[in-house]
């Protein structure tokens, strides 16, 4: 048979599933999927769209066959595809975080919910963007253990109006609740969801309800007739459980609520009952040891994935910071370089022209008539508004900044800057010069200055 001809058979099988999965039905023929495999193995790029289907139809079938490793390894492929068709990459997160999920492994399902939401989100299909943004939030509320997801999910509620959706809320809200033990508000999503005009109850939602109401028959804060009231609700959805599911976690849980009735059921009743139980841990332990390879290999996928972003990211950073961001780097640190220095020219000038007109103010109020009355010295309050008015609220600052400073080394400071000698100052308060020495040493050392330094330091103050 030619390439051609092969070719051609491959994409009618593909077609087929197409038709089967449309219908909600699975391919079961493994015999033509997988002469379809190796056929489109070699037109992999060439066909990307058909070589990711045909890798996501053999995923659910392993899945349906219980071969989580081979069913990975296809869905693995299917993402590794070059294909545009985003619901298929979709749907294959999402059955990879449904894996990860079964064997509670929360912080990678964690990470295949969130692209399964991207990729829905891309293909434009809001049935399934939504479901898995309701996936995404019952693992987020597992992993942090909060309910925090609440109000996603409620809004979710507003906007759409399918009932299967709905419903599906509903239980991962009664999940989040039973998850934090708010049996109080577990109780409330129960009764609004049983007056939902299209309820409908899925096993699952079952054994979160027998949950609840085993959980409560336990509280020891309940009165005794309470909890046998919960008690017999929780076993009447645990038999619903048993009667209908085949989920062993589920019906493990039913088979527990079941034990508990010591009243109701026989003691060989419970015997057998337990050794269901019993042998379902085991099938369970049997499963995971088989999932376990699964996991690992999905472990690798990750990492393997974070390993190329991580060179990527590398590689186009150096290119971005060679070809790009290094020339606009430079031509933008010149620039402020640039600036910088006119602006500090600028700045130098404007200090220098006001430093002059501050010298010669200086100046003028030393040869005020007044500063030769003593009671210009005496009187505190005259002489710091005096100086205030004139020198840019001087004294307002240093009060401000250097509240250690008392009213005598205010005085002092003002002379300083009025350019005052020992001697000067010494007659002017009436102090001695080597007190003067002293005070003005004092007052440096609170400013964080030099005693012969300070005049210039208290100037520049003004002048900033």
């Amino acid at each position: 048979m030619c390439s051609c001809t092969r070719l051609h058979d491959a994409q009618v099988t593909v077609a087929e599933c197409d038709s089967l999965y449309a219908i909600g039905q699975t391919c079961t023929d493994s015999t033509r999927m997988l002469a379809a495999y190796k056929h489109l193995r070699p037109f992999k790029h060439l066909k990307p769209n058909e070589w990711a289907k045909i890798n996501y139809y053999l995923g659910r079938y392993y899945i349906s066959q219980q071969k989580e490793y081979k069913a990975v390894s296809h869905l693995i492929s299917t993402i590794d595809s070059n294909t545009e068709c985003y619901e298929t990459i979709a749907r294959s997160y999402n059955n990879l975080a449904t894996i990860c999920r079964q064997q509670h492994q929360d912080s990678l399902s964690l990470i295949f919910y969130n692209q399964a939401t991207d990729f829905f989100k891309k293909s434009n299909n809001t049935k399934s963007y939504y479901y898995a943004l309701n996936n995404l939030e019952w693992t987020k509320s597992k992993l942090q253990n909060d309910t925090k997801s609440i109000k996603i999910l409620d809004s979710l509620a507003h906007i759409t109006t399918d009932a299967d959706i709905i419903n599906k809320l509903y239980e991962t809200k009664l999940f989040i609740f039973n998850n934090v033990h708010q049996y109080d508000s577990a109780l409330i999503i129960i009764d609004n969801w049983k007056k939902y005009e299209s309820f409908k109850m899925s096993n699952y939602g079952n054994f979160l309800q027998a949950q609840t109401y085993q959980d409560l028959a336990e509280t020891d804060t309940l009165d005794i007739q309470q909890r046998l009231q919960y008690g017999d609700s929780a076993r009447i959805y645990a038999q619903k459980i048993i009667q209908n599911s085949n989920d062993a976690y589920s019906l493990i849980g039913a088979y527990y609520v079941m034990i508990q009735d010591t009243i109701g059921l026989s003691q060989a009743e419970i015997s057998a009952y337990a050794s269901l139980r019993a042998d379902l841990f085991k099938e369970v332990d049997n499963t995971t040891a088989r999932q376990n390879q699964a996991i690992v290999l999905l472990e690798q996928f990750i990492k393997k994935n974070n390993n190329k972003r991580k060179l990527y990211l590398l590689y186009f950073g150096i290119i971005l910071i060679i070809v790009i961001t290094l020339p606009i780097l430079i031509h933008k640190y010149k620039t402020i370089a640039r600036k910088e220095h006119e602006s500090n020219i600028k700045i130098e000038r404007h200090q220098q022209i006001v430093k002059t007109q501050l010298l010669q103010t200086i100046d003028s109020i030393r040869q005020c008539p007044d500063f030769e009355k003593e009671f210009m010295w005496k009187d505190y309050k005259q002489m710091t508004h005096l100086v205030n008015f004139k020198l840019f609220n001087i004294i307002s600052k240093i009060s401000s900044e250097y509240p250690s400073l008392d009213e005598k080394d205010i005085r002092i400071c003002i002379l300083v800057i009025l350019g005052f000698k020992y001697d000067e100052i010494a007659n002017l308060i009436h102090r001695s010069p080597s007190s003067i020495s002293r005070f003005k040493r004092d007052i440096a050392k609170k400013m964080g200055t030099k005693s012969e330094l300070l005049q210039d330091f208290l100037i520049e103050k003004i002048i900033n």
